[in-house]
């Protein structure tokens, strides 16, 4: 349902969802974006290629909805996954040099 690029992006801007944190909030487009920069260097990415990888899974699914009621159907669907954030590790040389782009909320 996913291909790797979008899978990736949803799961740099859902990741505080994957941790099932109690406030979740997706990573805005441009933080996404730099954090992708590290995960993946060669993927060319930008706040405008996350924001066409999100919005291409969501003219699939329901072309209303918006980014978390989005990630909280693909979370409730297994679609995403918490195992998926092992896509934001890297090898263990890339691990201090990615920072983690979201505020925790209370109980995480």
């Amino acid at each position: 349902m996913l291909d790797a690029r979008e899978r990736l992006a949803l799961t740099v801007v859902g990741q505080s969802f994957l941790r099932w944190e109690a406030l979740p909030r997706a990573v805005p487009a441009e933080r996404a974006a730099a954090q992708l920069a590290v995960v993946d260097p060669a993927g060319d990415w930008t706040p405008l290629g996350v924001r066409a990888a999100l919005d291409a899974v969501r003219a699939r699914l329901d072309p209303a909805a918006g980014d978390e009621p989005l990630l909280a159907g693909l979370l409730a669907a297994a679609v995403l996954v918490p195992p998926d954030l092992a896509l934001l590790t890297g090898g263990p040389e890339a691990r201090p040099t990615v920072p983690d782009w979201t505020q925790r909320t209370v109980g995480s």
